[in-house]
């Protein structure tokens, strides 16, 4: 098991290489229904913040601890939704692709440099760029992202409740979804 020490001095190599660099992750690409979520960090190497690992090794009040805490410490960060309509025309991996490019491309502070969790990097980033698997246990940055990614309230509320706490089946989640999505359209059509 890595420690933050061990995800800092990772970052510490990329940053001594490529300067200021941010972590990007997603969350939601796995299941395959409702939006995936997106994230860019730039953490601030001065001021580490203890207990960042990959969102999936931490407990859901780590995950929304830290949450709060890289927001109000990270130099930068950004977090792009993309819904179901955009990955239907785009396929899954073409919207996550473009997702994490505008979670980059959002961050108030340029980098030189993009470190992306997995084993490509999105198209048309306007700097170089990097991947790493399973990179969100070995960089703080990437970890980052993973939890800002898994945590954002929006998709905390359509799918987080269901998939980190793994107390509903697919079937059932899938029912839930439909419901929700016909709520939806009723509601829709009442405005019309």
């Amino acid at each position: 098991m890595t420690s933050t020490c061990d995800h800092y001095a990772f970052d510490a190599q990329v940053r001594t290489e490529h300067g200021i660099f941010c972590g990007v992750d997603e969350a939601g690409r796995g299941p395959l229904c409702g939006p995936v979520c997106c994230a860019a960090v730039i953490l601030n190497p001065d001021d580490p913040i203890e207990g960042i690992d990959d969102s999936k090794k931490l407990s859901e009040k780590k995950r929304e601890a830290h949450y709060e805490v890289i927001c109000d410490r990270a130099l930068a960060w950004n977090v792009v939704l993309v819904g179901p309509d955009v990955i239907d025309r785009d396929n899954i991996l073409n919207a996550t692709m473009s997702g994490m490019r505008q979670a980059v491309e959002g961050l108030d502070i340029v980098p030189n440099f993009v470190l992306v969790d997995g084993n490509r990097c999105p198209a048309g980033l306007t700097m170089p760029c990097g991947s790493q698997v399973k990179g969100d246990g070995v960089s703080a940055s990437i970890g980052a992202a993973s939890i800002l990614a898994s945590v954002e309230p929006v998709m905390a509320s359509l799918i987080g409740v269901f998939l980190f706490r793994e107390k509903i089946s697919l079937p059932e989640l899938c029912g839930i979804i439909m419901v929700l999505v016909s709520v939806v359209i009723c509601s829709r059509q009442e405005g019309d």
